[in-house]
Order: structure tokens, then sequence, then C-alpha cells
């Protein structure tokens, strides 16, 4: 049974800005964005992100409408 998750804990869900730190270096040295795991799109430096308690990061517009049916990470289920 799907629960939705509660909108007290949406609203207080960090929302950042992507930087330099949350990017991964490839084999060759080089920085991989990261990627919005609902829409598929890298992100940008500077555009802002939701981070859910188990790391995942995700576009605000991406992550809210599967909030209002689940109270679980999209990705892990955490």
């Amino acid at each position: 049974m799907r629960r939705p998750a509660d909108s007290e804990a949406v609203k207080n869900l960090p929302v950042i800005p992507v930087e330099r730190r949350h990017c991964k270096r490839n084999e060759e040295g080089e920085l991989e964005m990261p990627t919005c795991s609902v829409c598929l799109t890298e992100f940008e430096l500077g555009v802002e992100a939701i981070f859910v308690p188990c790391g995942h990061i995700f576009h605000t517009k991406c992550l809210h409408p599967w909030l209002k049916d689940h109270n679980t990470c999209p990705v892990c289920r955490y």
C-alpha cells in the first residue's frame, strides 16, 4: 500500500544548489555531473536540487509528484 510523504517532511528536505563537491570524477579526472534519476537529465552547477536523506538528489519538479504518492526515495526506496 502506497502512502504519501508527510507534507512537513517534504517541506523540510534540503534544497541547495549543485556544487562541484556533488560531482564525481571519471577515469580521466574530468568532473561528471550528477543526474536526476527521475528525468535522467544531468544537473548543471548552481541549479537547485532536493537532497533526500539517503543521499540521492533530484529536481524539485521531478521529486514532488513522486512524494505525493510515496514516502520513499524513487531510487532506493529508503
